[in-house]
């Protein structure tokens, strides 16, 4: 039961004066200490542990994650009093894979199979002090500056509280009697919680509208594009609260897809659209698509990691602990940035204006005619033929190129063939049903050099863990010192290396549906049908 009084406070004065006091209540306090909180409110899309008077908290220190589940009961003074159950673990997971705990089995009869989502993000300065009484830690006093941002809203409050450490109740009601009679201090009844999830929902910007985005065969090509854009924009708003939760790893992977595709969607219709008016969406996409990757290559580094130390004896299970070690350090720096960036004005900004931009019909402008003023094909019937044979010859160019090739060819081919799958799925709505068996071909082709690449990026970072002993991928040659002094790096190491050439000798045989005369034949019929 967690027991702490609250207070209002009314200005940056009293907290001051808070922070330099000698004593409170005739309670010595020692020298303040001031930490930065981070702290995140999860639950499910339609609020299930709010609706069960519940809500869970995910607070973000330096080496830890401190999940705390507390009741709701309304306060009905100063002093709250509320059930409260807590979980430490080293990085965030979903509640199914929590330990086994009173406060796993409390959300999960609740929430079952849902994810949990971040209702409330709030960052706090809290200055911390310790009532004394000699050595007996009576209490401990905590002066916070609150802040929480909806779109261009900004809510700033300062709060302070009064938590028991080893002291009584009694002694809790002394200290609550002079903050109040002595200070002049008026109990916070709503917690901070509540206070920023009030904000939240009266500040909460307009969502896209749900207009149809189905593509019409004689759709300007511009319109098409916006119907497009759309829909992988909402994608992306969709999963855009799970990857700030990082509970996990799939919503952060769903909303790079988003924003990849989108910027597929740019390529794919670009030639035909005003530059002036998509270039800087184009720009601001790259940007973010950039802090989702650098977070989302260190997720798969990561679980394929553990994959392969699930093969592994039990007692060789400790195998990689350096190096994920150094792993965490750098996947938490670099969500920082992310989450940085997603609550940066700039990305703000973009959203609305993406967002106002694509629910209007007829608001991307198609290319109708060239600089000399002769009419240009601008429907989806007559420049999708082009597009498609076009996508299509960018991957059969590389048939002559793969015997003895670079893995950087592979990389490229992979780049080509995203492109192609890109370009079949978004004009899926107008070549039917009989797209999808080439969709499928090209994806396979795409899985598999998707896993060529990720191999090759773990190795290149294992090969710079091992001559330097820190998260850098390198090209040098091993470090023979440093691969005997971390051999279960070295062991992954050569794993990869095998995988690479496994994959690389397994290619052909997923290739050759691509390559051969019926996948084109088939691609020229859609084309022709159109």
């Amino acid at each position: 039961m967690e027991i702490e009084a609250k207070f209002v406070l009314p200005d940056q004065r009293i907290l001051d004066d808070l922070k330099d006091a000698s004593d409170l209540a005739g309670f010595k306090l020692d020298q303040p200490r001031v930490t930065q909180n981070r702290d995140t409110y999860l639950d499910t899309e339609d609020r299930l542990l709010l609706s069960h008077g519940y809500v869970c908290r995910r607070r973000k220190t330096a080496d830890e994650i401190l999940i705390t589940v507390k009741s709701t009961l309304p306060a009905q003074d100063a002093v709250h009093r509320r059930e409260e159950l807590e979980i430490v673990m080293r990085r965030s997971l979903p509640p199914i894979r929590w330990e086994e705990s009173a406060a796993r089995k409390l959300v999960l009869d609740i929430v079952g199979d849902q994810k949990l989502f971040p209702l409330v993000n709030l960052k706090q300065t809290r200055t911390v002090r310790t009532l004394l009484d000699g050595q007996r830690r009576v209490a401990e006093l905590s002066l916070d500056r609150v802040r929480l941002k909806a779109g261009d809203q900004n809510l700033e409050f300062l709060e302070a509280e009064v938590e028991l450490v080893e002291g009584s109740e009694t002694e809790l009601g002394a200290i609550v009697d002079c903050l109040q009679d002595e200070w002049g201090l008026q109990p916070s009844l709503p917690s901070k919680f509540e206070r920023a999830l009030k904000f939240l929902d009266e500040k909460k910007p307009r969502a896209p509208s749900a207009s149809m985005t189905r593509l019409e065969i004689d759709d300007p090509i511009g319109e098409a594009a916006r119907k497009t854009l759309l829909c992988h924009f909402r994608r992306m708003l969709q999963h855009e609260a799970g990857t700030r939760a990082g509970l996990d790893p799939e919503e952060l992977h769903d909303m790079r897809v988003a924003t990849r595709r989108m910027r597929a969607a740019l390529e794919v219709f670009g030639r035909n659209l005003d530059p002036d008016t998509m270039k800087p969406f184009g720009a601001a996409l790259r940007r973010v698509g950039r802090r989702l990757g650098s977070v989302r290559d260190l997720d798969v580094f990561g679980e394929k990691a553990e994959k392969y130390l699930d093969t592994l004896p039990e007692n060789r299970r400790g195998d990689l602990d350096d190096l994920l070690a150094a792993w965490n350090v750098e996947r938490e720096a670099r969500r920082v940035e992310m989450v940085t960036h997603l609550d940066s004005h700039g990305y703000t900004q973009f959203k609305q204006k993406f967002a106002e931009l694509l629910e209007a019909p007829g608001s991307i402008p198609s290319v109708t005619t060239s600089v000399d003023g002769e009419p240009l094909p601008y429907r989806v019937r007559l420049i999708l033929p082009e597009v498609l044979h076009w996508s299509n010859a960018r991957v059969q160019a590389y048939e002559e190129w793969l015997v003895n090739a670079p893995l950087s060819r592979y990389h490229q081919l992979r780049i080509s063939s995203k492109g192609l799958r890109y370009t079949l799925e978004f004009f899926s709505d107008v070549l039917g049903p009989a797209a999808q068996p080439l969709i499928e071909s090209v994806k396979r082709v795409q899985d598999h050099l998707g896993s060529l690449a990720d191999a090759v990026v773990a190795s290149g970072i294992l090969r710079g863990f091992l001559r330097w002993g820190t998260w850098q991928a390198s090209d040098h040659t091993l470090s023979a010192a440093n691969t005997a002094s971390s051999p279960g790096a070295a062991a992954y190491l050569a794993a990869r290396q095998a995988e690479i050439q496994e994959l690389v000798e397994g290619f052909p045989a997923v290739w050759a549906p691509i390559a051969s005369k019926d996948f084109t034949r088939h691609l020229a019929e859609l084309a022709g049908s159109l």
